[in-house]
């Protein structure tokens, strides 16, 4: 029997697709990534090899280490004074340098410094992605990699230097042992006051050798290297405090890294070590120191770092001229009342520039190797400020201004109220004490 052709045109049909599931759909998308990372990691490698090739170990930074801040008087050629002439850095063997001081420094700066090749991936590539955001620039540095930055490259933030920082690393890795490395870096790294090194170290802060350093002290230094003007007790309460607590977390580290105790830890973290008075340089003697500390607070206000201040090369030009801070001086000591020293009696005073706000030259009290304390800048009452209400209160009660009355003391009011001037004076409303006077009045105007 033939088979019966149905009737109409023939129909042709699509083959059916088959369904592929979510699995095989993602496979062709992860072929492609796969293909592209490792052509990328195989670039990435290449361009490593071609770098680590091209870049060598640059010559010792010897212009780094003889770098000196220059201050110097309006105009730039007079000299005011210098931030640590020579760094201040000597250099010793890691034998000198005690346990404390080494184990310290690692569980501060780089706790898996004993072990890494010198360098932090996680840490570069949290950085990285961090910098990329527009965040504050990290460094993710390894204690290798300051020691390099120092001795060899520059503080510039730039990718272009890190990488090449990277490489360094790796080769001076290569060439020197953990030891060696540590030893270069605890002879260079900035401690802050001024001092370069360990040793300038260990006699800035506690006045004694680095052999000599306490548990105590060695984590003080470990913890200032974080950022030396943040954690200088000398700075006042806060920068006390904040140096109490990274003091603490740096003794844990040490615990928790098995070089300390637990029970060194909790003693040593329950008060800091005593800091002994430190003579100041000679060059800071007079009004000189004053003139000094002043200007580093204002570059550090304007955003430089204190090791860019005290071992960067600065050349800082300031408004300051000899003559007028002499005339300040000469004019404060005349008209102090006699039987009144310094210590009785804080005098400041300044000499501004009108038009531009200049400083021109001030009085900061006594000499800053005797007292720090600017008098000038510190702040005081305003008494002169009563000097405006007075002279309105005296117009308002019939006097002019080239009225005068007898100040001497002491002075008797009307009410019978005795008051005291500093020294014997004529206090008068306008002019000078030898003008002609118009007329004297008796009483001297009232307040409003």
């Amino acid at each position: 029997m033939s088979k019966r052709r149905a009737d109409g045109p023939p129909v042709t049909r699509r083959p059916i697709k088959s369904q592929k599931t979510a699995g095989q759909r993602a496979r062709g998308p992860a072929k492609v990534l796969t293909i592209f990372g490792v052509v990328g990691a195989l670039i990435a490698v290449g361009l490593f090899f071609v770098l680590y090739k091209a870049i060598s170990i640059p010559e010792p930074n010897e212009a780094f280490k003889a770098q000196t801040t220059f201050v110097y008087y309006s105009g730039g050629k007079d000299e005011l004074g210098t931030y640590y002439d020579d760094q201040n850095r000597q250099s010793i063997p890691l034998s000198e340098m005690p346990a404390t001081m080494q184990d310290a420094v690692v569980a501060a700066e780089n706790q898996s410094f004993w072990t890494d090749k010198g360098l932090d991936p996680k840490g570069i590539l949290r950085a990285a992605f961090s910098n990329a955001r527009g965040n504050a620039q990290q460094g993710a540095s390894t204690i290798t990699q300051q020691y390099v930055k120092i001795l060899y490259l520059t503080s510039e933030r730039s990718y272009t230097r890190k990488v090449k920082e990277a490489i360094v690393s790796l080769k001076i890795q290569n060439q020197l042992s953990k030891a060696e490395i540590l030893e270069g870096y605890l002879n260079t790294i900035y401690f802050g006051r001024g001092a370069y090194g360990i040793r300038a170290a260990a006699g800035a802060f506690f006045d004694k050798e680095a052999k000599d350093l306490s548990l105590r002290e060695s984590a003080v230094l470990a913890t200032t290297l974080n950022n030396p003007s943040r954690y200088d007790p000398a700075d006042g309460r806060e920068a006390k405090q904040a140096l109490k607590e990274r003091y603490g977390y740096v003794l844990n580290a040490m615990a928790d890294m098995g070089t300390i105790s637990a029970e060194q830890a909790e003693k040593a973290t329950k008060r800091l070590p005593k800091f002994p008075e430190i003579a100041s340089q000679s060059q800071y003697g007079g009004q000189r120191g004053h003139m000094l500390t002043l200007v580093k607070k204002e570059l550090l206000r304007l955003g430089f770092d204190e090791s860019e201040i005290d071992g960067g090369g600065l050349r800082v030009t300031t408004t300051f001229t000899p003559e007028a801070m002499e005339a300040v001086e000469q004019g404060v000591l005349e008209q102090k009342p006699e039987g009144f020293g310094d210590k009785e009696l804080h005098v400041g005073a300044a000499t501004v520039e009108v038009g531009t706000g200049a400083l021109r030259g001030f009085y900061g009290g006594r000499d800053y190797l005797d007292s720090q304390i600017n008098w000038a800048s510190a702040g005081a009452r305003g008494g002169s400020t009563m000097k405006v209400a007075a002279l309105v209160a005296a117009i308002k009660d019939g006097y002019e201004l080239n009225d005068s009355f007898d100040g001497n003391s002491p002075y008797e009011l009307p009410d019978g109220t005795e008051m005291e001037n500093r020294g014997r004076l004529r206090l008068r409303l306008h002019g000078s004490p030898c003008s002609p006077r118009r007329r004297t009045p008796s009483t001297p105007p009232s307040s409003t």
